[in-house]
Order: C-alpha cells, then structure tokens, then sequence
C-alpha cells in the first residue's frame, strides 16, 4: 500500500537541546568478548534463539529526531536446513540508514569462535528495484554451531506505530526489549496475545525508558486455517504525547482521517477532472438505474479497463496520466473511484483496515500500523469495494478484510469548509446464506452396466463460493474458459466423461448479482463398485470431497474461515429393478451446534423413498468465522459428519 501519511517533526523539536549533553544508549552496547552457551546434548530441535535483545532509541540529533535500532541475536542450529535457513542474515539497510555496527560471528560446537571478516559483510542489488542490500554470510557451519549477529542501525523515524514479534515455531530464551526516548517524548506500549506488557522505568532522570523481559517464549506450531500470524505474541509502540509543546494523542486517527480525505477527493487536476468525465460516459449508465446498479457498471468497468502497477512513481497516482495510460497504484485506483462516484453523486467513505490473519485492526489501540489496506463504503446501499482486487466486486471486499475493524472516513461539511472524519467501526462478514454451493445430482444406472452410471448435474454457486472462477471467465482464453467450467463438474471425479454441458452467468459482472451455473450430463464409473454379488454404491461421493478433521492435539489457536458458508446438495436415483438396498438409514445424520437458541454450524441428511425411487438431500452451514479452541470439537463433529456421509456405500443386492 502505498501510504500517504507524513510524519511532521515540528512538534517535536520545541526542546531538543534537553539532550546536547548526551549519547544515545545504544552506541554503548556490545557483545561479550568470550560468549558461552549451552544447549543439552539430548535436544532434538532444528533451531533454538538462544538470545534476541532488541533495542530502540529515539534521540535528538542538530533539529531532527533520529532512530537508533539495536539488534543481538544467537541461533543454534541443529539440522542442514536450519543451517541453510540461516546462512544469510539480512541487515535492514537502505540508502537513508547507516550502518554503525555489524559483526557476526561463529562459535562451534567445541567451543572455537571463529569471528566474521568485513569480507563477509555483502552487498547485492535486487535488479528489478535497484534496492541494495546488505548481508552477512556465514561458511562452513557445522550442526550444533552458534550463529551470532549484531547490528546498530540509525535511521529515518518511524513513531506512529509499530510492530514488533516475538514468537516463533522454534524455541526462543533470553528475550528483552527496551525503547529509550528523550523525556518530553512519552510512547504508549501495548503487548498482544499473552507478552507481559512493557513496564516504565521510573529510575533514569534524563530519559524515558519502557522494557520488559521474557525468559522462555512458549512455542506457537501454526495449525490448519487459523490467522497464525496475529496470534503471536507481539508489541505495538507509538509516540503519544510531547510534553514541551503540549501536545497529546499524537498517532491518534484524527489527523489520518482529514489527510486521507484530502489526498483521495482534492488532488485531481481540473484536466483530471475532464477525463473523468469524458471515462465516465465510455461507462455508460443510465440516470434511471439505481445506485447498486450504477457502482457495479463503474467497477466492473474499471476492472476491466485499467490495470494495477506497483511503483514509487506519482505518475500512477495521476488521474489524467491514469486515464491516457490505463495503469495505476493503489492510490490512482482510490481517485478514479471516488472521483467517479462524486460525478455520480452517489457518496462514498475511505476505510483504511488491515489483513486480519496477519494483523487483526485493534479498535482500542490507535496506531498507523493498522491502516494498511484501502476499502471503498458505500453508506446508502450498505456495501464495500475493494479498488484493486480484480476478482472482488460490490458487496464481497477481500475475505481477509471482513470481520475486523476499520477506520472508516466520511465526508463533513462545517460552512465553507469540507474535511474527513474517522470513526471505527466494524466490517460485517456476509451472511452465510450469501456463499453458497448447491448441487442437484440425477443418477441413472446402466441396465447392461450397472458400475456404469450417467449422472445429470446442475451446480450454482453465489457468493464467495464463485469468486475463484466467475469474475475471471470474460479476461482468460478459451482453453482456459473451459477448463474453468468443466472444474465445476468434474469436482466429483476427475476421470469422468462430459456428454454434455452448459453454463449460465459466467461473467464478472454477474458476481455477487446471480450465481453461476453449470450443468451438464457425463459418464462416470467412479461410484459403483461390484463386490460379489453386490454392489456398492458410493452415494456420499455425490456430494465432492470433504475435509477430515481429527483432533490428535489439544486445539491451541482460534480456528479462522475465509468466509461464512452454505451447501445444499440433492441426490436423486431409482434403485435397479430386482435389487433393494438394506442400508438407507445410514443416510440420516443430524450434527449441530446451537448457542442460545442459534444454530451456529450444522450438517443433516436424510432421504425419502416413492416406489424405488431415493431422494436424498443434505444442507450444511457454517454461520461463524471464527470458533474458539474450547469449541473446535463440536466444530469438527459436524464437519466429520460430512466427511462420515462423503464415505456411505450403499449396498444394493439382488432380490
């Protein structure tokens, strides 16, 4: 994302001379000169920190302010992947920072410390940015060897938010953390998911100072579909208040909010504003539809006709440039929306939020690290769009952007003047209702061949259900095109033969509007199976494969969906004439969920029979997003219960 916010240091340096008579902390830091470390002989681990010291200082330099990082970390590594995975160290350089310090060094396993040479501190260029980078490189590693580095590092601030992680998959000692800033400069610190939080030490006079210390980090093993990387443990600091200039709530939205608004709406030319008139009517939109109507055309539009290009040139942020050259950033994507839609006078919001699987949006703790990704709200028709994802439309923004908050930023107008507010407030996952996968299955069995069976199916998809397909199907070739299309069928069985098929609503702008549709006849042997004088007929392969869940271990991390979900699935088939099946009641299975009074997740199925003709239908849901460890087995019984109908065989016997 390309970010528009600026860091003013006016504020900042009402008093800077407070420090003249001072050194950074961290200039005074080093390592010990005969390290010793030790690690039992019996361990297993791949990889274990040994020792992580982080340490940030803000001081006053002349009239700015800088930043010191201090980085010591010792690795052990115990595998050749682990070594492979740590040869390289990559220093965070670039051409606004210098390097102070950067050493590394070797201690074998027989205790020889073998320090590096400043030959081994390398320098490459990425040759498509031109980006520089600096790294040390480590030879002749052998298992059970310590790997040390330290760096000092004095760069560019960075104040209004920050992250730091801590835990890992691997084991990790000797963690410490401290943030060193002049005394007019107070941070407000706040530690996520277990990490005592960073207490303030009321010992030093000429400096403010926030540390803490954990002794043993507990190991975080990722687990499947959960958001592991918010789940770790991990610090935010910010600058909060100057009290030399009295100023408060410094990293607060308030600023945000007026900055974005007026870098999105008032930074078009008026040559940009004639193109987006004239873009406007290649659109066309009659005046008669209604505001849904007429910001699907425009997105849809959009989407097909501009393309995303990443760059740090204002050029594609450009709405004139934008418009001649069909390309543009994040931001250039943000104008010509907005732009539009005002044109449209239909009113928009900007809303600034984060992915929630990497960083869920903290609505009590503001800080500039949270705004990470651009939304557009729609206020009257109660709906997002995400300017750049070109396989989402109105209504379905990005999985990782919903349930989670966001700071969403509205027009106001106070007399003459017109500025942006921020309020946060919550983006609404869809109802599950909404994602859906329907199937009608007709089964017909070859009187000559019974292992043969000729299956008729109808599949409808809507939602997120049909994003992966259906906003893609107009911008690929043929080839491709179909083989999008048969996918839909062929979910059941790879091998089996299309006769025949048809598709319905397979354009990007039937996305979120009306579902896609495919149906057709094929052949396939895949579900009869002859044993002896029976034959077994896989029915709960009619309804495509499923997801098996055991719980082996305790469930430690939130289980997380992509969205929430539906499925309806109708099997239909008249058993031979002459045979009968003894075992249709294994078709009835009833799971559920229910809290207080709501079903939050559910899969039944049942069956009826006229004559020799079985009906069978399933419905399944899921109406949450996220389910907590103490809950996850009631989760994976009613995602067991499908997985336990997927494998029915009904057994048909003669007579």
């Amino acid at each position: 994302m390309k970010l528009f916010f600026t860091l003013p240091f006016l504020f900042l340096t009402s008093f800077f001379f407070a420090q003249d008579d001072l050194t950074p902390i961290v200039l005074d830091y080093d390592w010990e000169d005969n390290p010793v470390y030790h690690v039992d002989e019996n361990d297993t681990n791949e990889l274990i920190a040994m020792k992580d010291k982080n340490i940030i200082e803000f001081f006053f330099i002349g009239d700015g302010l800088s930043e010191y990082r201090v980085k010591h970390r010792v690795l052990w590594l115990n595998s050749d992947q682990a070594i492979e995975d740590n040869n390289k160290i990559y220093l965070p350089y670039n051409s606004s920072s210098e390097l102070i310090t950067n050493k590394a060094r070797v201690s074998t396993k027989e205790g020889k410390v073998i320090e590096l040479s400043e030959d081994k501190i390398l320098t490459a260029e990425d040759d498509e940015t031109g980006k520089v980078y600096k790294y040390f490189t480590f030879e002749g590693i052998e298992k059970g060897s310590f790997v040390e580095y330290l760096y000092v590092l004095k760069k560019y601030p960075s104040y209004k938010g920050k992250k730091m992680g801590f835990q890992t998959s691997n084991p990790r000692y000797n963690i410490e953390f401290d943030l060193y800033a002049p005394k007019n400069l107070i941070f407000a610190l706040k530690s996520y998911n277990g990490l005592p939080e960073a207490a303030k030490d009321s010992t030093i006079e000429d400096r403010r100072h926030w540390s803490f210390t954990v002794d043993t980090m507990p190991v975080l093993l990722s687990e499947s579909q959960c958001a592991y990387h918010a789940n770790k443990q991990f610090l935010i600091y910010k600058l909060d208040r100057n009290t030399y200039s009295n100023t408060r709530d410094i990293s607060s939205y308030a600023n945000v909010s007026e900055d974005a608004y007026e870098y999105i709406y008032w930074s078009t030319s008026k040559a940009g504003q004639k193109k987006l008139k004239k873009f406007l009517k290649e659109i066309e939109i009659d005046e008669s539809w209604d505001d849904k109507k007429k910001i699907r055309a425009v997105e849809d539009y959009v989407k097909k006709s501009i393309f995303e290009i990443e760059g740090n040139n204002d050029k594609f942020s450009d709405v004139e440039f934008i418009l001649e050259n069909k390309f543009a950033d994040e931001i250039g994507f943000m104008r010509v929306y907005t732009g539009l839609f005002k044109l449209l006078n239909i009113p928009t919001q900007l809303v600034l939020t984060s992915d929630r699987f990497s960083l869920k949006f903290d609505n009590d703790f503001e800080a500039y690290n949270f705004l990470q990704d651009y939304l557009i709200y729609f206020p009257k028709v109660k709906s997002f769009i995400s300017p750049i994802d070109i396989g989402t439309r109105l209504g379905y923004p990005p999985t990782e952007f919903i349930n989670n908050y966001g700071l969403f930023i509205k027009e106001v107008t106070l007399g003459d003047f017109t500025t942006g507010i921020g309020k946060i407030r919550f983006i609404e996952a869809n109802d599950y209702k909404k994602n859906f996968d329907a199937i009608l299955v007709d089964v017909k069995f070859d009187e000559d061949d019974l292992i043969k069976t000729e299956l008729k199916i109808k599949r409808t998809s809507g939602g997120y259900y049909a994003m992966n397909i259906q906003p893609y199907l107009d911008i690929v070739d043929e080839e491709v095109r179909t083989e999008l299309i048969e996918s839909e069928l062929k979910y059941f069985d790879e091998d089996m033969e299309i006769v025949e098929i048809n598709s319905e609503n397979t354009s990007p702008k039937y996305f979120g509007i009306e579902p896609m549709i495919v149906e057709g006849t094929v052949i396939s042997e895949a579900f009869m199976e002859k044993a002896g004088n029976k034959y077994l007929f896989n029915v709960g392969g009619l309804i495509g494969p499923q997801m098996e869940m055991y719980n082996e271990k305790k469930r430690v991390l939130p289980f997380e969906s992509q969205f929430k979900r539906n499925y309806h699935r109708v099997i239909t088939f008249t058993i031979p004439e002459g045979y009968s099946i003894k075992n249709l009641d294994e078709l009835n299975i009833d799971k559920s969920k229910v809290e207080k009074g709501k079903i939050l997740y559910s899969f039944k199925s049942s069956y009826t029979i006229e004559g020799n003709k079985v009906t069978v239908t399933c419905d399944e849901f899921y109406n949450v997003i996220i389910v907590q460890p103490e809950n996850f087995e009631d989760y994976t019984e009613v995602m067991n219960g499908a997985a336990d109908f997927n494998k029915i065989n009904l057994v048909m016997v003669k007579g």
